[in-house]
């Protein structure tokens, strides 16, 4: 469970550049001895970034702050139970839901616990907080607004469809304004005042019979709001109705980027896209090899994106080539936390967290490289690796 560096160097050729993007991988922060799973785990918790501070969760129920540079733990606690994406940042707490249905508010700094609620559902997304009030969504569709000082509920829309056959995970609301905006997985996108919880429209987005769940957590502006239903389509929807602007027939599973009115996202047709984010004209598509797409990110000119079954991919985001693939060894299913410094980090689905550093370099004449982390050493056998430290920072 030490933190460890490698020697990896990975070197990226930019299309049409004057300097080449060349990741480092920094350093491991390795699973617990105890992290045993009888089937493969998919560790969705997102990584959250506080200055120096990372902190992240995992299955296992371990909860850890690292030194993001130097990737020594600096404190670490299990809640005594899996965590299963649902783990976030606000006001110096860390928001920590588990799947027995308990939620936690703790101390940033250490751990302890300031408050803790229970539902009978679990938590599968992470919770958001804005001023003074916590938003959580449950695995039954159940929107809970709690006071996040104190954990008192303010107030719960329940929204229980006629759902068959779903996907497990919920999409993450977003608050714009004074409402929140919440997809569900009856394939309906609901807006709520975010003061009394109050439908102030709904939308029904789902087209088939089943696995037509709105789990995209959406990206939203002044005029539109952009999600995703599994079942096979991309909408834009006017952020004030709930009309429909436009509609791509690509479904997805993980988030949306939308920079500069270009939006990027994973289909579920094994593509990454590139998309006019006010028309939904497709400027470019790339296919990934295996497993399902995460949410891009944008780290130093690169694009960021994982995957369910390995490889990771960093895209060149004007065109969509390939400028880089790494293997974590078991893929990731969550998106890369990315610091604006050019250090970004990636939560194996087997409780790994690898560090990268993007830096440039002089040009040169040599194509795209790859090369593979220490993860590949252990693979899906969740076997355990004897850390041998090396030059902390090494990229030579």
């Amino acid at each position: 469970m030490k933190a460890v560096s490698t020697l990896v160097f990975l070197l990226l050729l930019a299309s049409g550049a004057h300097a080449e993007l060349a990741a480092f991988n920094r350093w491991v922060n390795l699973k617990p001895a105890d992290y045993r799973f009888e089937h493969r785990p998919s560790e969705r918790s997102h990584p959250v970034i506080v200055g120096d501070i990372l902190y992240y969760a995992t299955l296992n129920g371990d909860i850890f702050a690292l030194h993001r540079i130097q990737g020594n733990v600096l404190w670490h606690r299990n809640i005594g139970a899996p965590v299963d994406g649902a783990f976030s940042y606000g006001r110096s707490k860390l928001f920590v839901g588990d799947t027995l249905g308990n939620l936690y508010a703790l101390e940033a700094r250490n751990g302890d616990v300031v408050w803790q609620k229970k539902v009978s559902s679990q938590w599968l997304t992470a919770p958001v907080q804005v001023g003074s009030r916590l938003f959580a969504m449950s695995s039954a569709h159940e929107l809970y607004a709690y006071s996040e000082r104190k954990g008192e509920e303010l107030w719960q829309y329940a929204r229980h469809g006629d759902e068959k056959m779903t996907i497990r995970g919920t999409a993450t609301p977003v608050i714009f304004g004074a409402e929140i905006y919440q997809g569900f997985a009856d394939g309906y996108m609901v807006a709520l005042s975010m003061e009394t919880g109050k439908v102030r429209w709904e939308k029904r987005l789902r087209q088939r019979s089943r696995f037509y769940d709105v789990d995209t957590t959406p990206y939203v502006d002044a005029d539109k709001l952009i999600t995703a239903t599994y079942d096979g389509s991309l909408y834009s929807l006017d952020r004030q109705t709930g009309d429909i602007q436009w509609r791509l027939p690509v479904g997805s599973y993980g988030g949306v980027l939308v920079e500069n009115n270009r939006l990027f996202f994973s289909g579920l047709d094994k593509h990454v896209y590139s998309v006019d984010a006010v028309t939904g004209k497709v400027l470019w598509k790339t296919a990934i090899l295996r497993g399902i797409g995460m949410a891009p990110s944008l780290v130093r000119g690169g694009l960021v994106v994982p995957t369910s079954a390995d490889p990771l991919y960093v895209l060149n985001p004007d065109t969509g080539k390939v400028l880089w693939t790494e293997r974590l060894g078991t893929g990731t299913s969550s998106p890369a936390s990315v610091h604006q410094d050019g250090w970004f980090y990636c939560l194996s689905n087997y409780g790994q967290l690898y560090a990268f550093e993007m830096v440039e370099r002089p040009h040169r004449k040599e194509g795209v490289q790859t090369l593979t982390t220490l993860s590949a050493i252990y693979r899906e056998n969740g076997g355990t690796l004897e850390s041998t430290p090396t030059t902390s920072g090494s990229g030579s």
